[in-house]
């Protein structure tokens, strides 16, 4: 749903602990640009929609965020990257999300799943991050 994707975006960006271990608002749904600046954060709908359980058309939904790190090769890249998933989850488990003409009356972390290395241009990157469930209904 888009208007989750532009609040989780608007709560990320605005966390300025967040975008000061990043050096920027480098918040991105879906994919980064090639030439994006690591660390980032990215994150995406993997599942949801209407729950079909009550009259009120609650939605539940799973996002996955994570951070993308810079290489793991240079400097305390791997302890940026454990701080900024902290902060990732400081700033969404258990929080309330601004979603426009929706309550939002769950957001919780409810698995810490990602975690792998990838090798891009010579440089070793750590993905790491967790899925997120969502739930809203519309505003009464």
């Amino acid at each position: 749903m888009q208007k989750i994707d532009v609040a989780i975006y608007s709560k990320l960006a605005a966390d300025t602990t967040l975008t000061g271990l990043m050096g920027g608002a480098y918040v991105y749904q879906g994919i980064a640009p090639p030439t994006a600046t690591r660390p980032y954060v990215i994150f995406q709908k993997e599942t949801g929609g209407p729950t079909n359980d009550t009259p009120r058309d609650r939605r539940a939904y799973r996002y996955m965020v994570k951070v993308v790190s810079g290489d793991l090769m240079t400097g305390s890249a791997n302890l940026v990257a454990g701080s900024i998933d902290a902060q990732i989850e400081s700033a969404l488990h258990e929080k309330t999300l601004t979603v426009s003409g929706y309550d939002n009356y769950l957001m919780m972390r409810v698995s810490p799943d990602i975690d792998y290395l990838e090798t891009a241009g010579g440089k070793v990157i750590r993905h790491l991050g967790g899925t997120y469930r969502i739930e809203i209904a519309p505003t009464t």
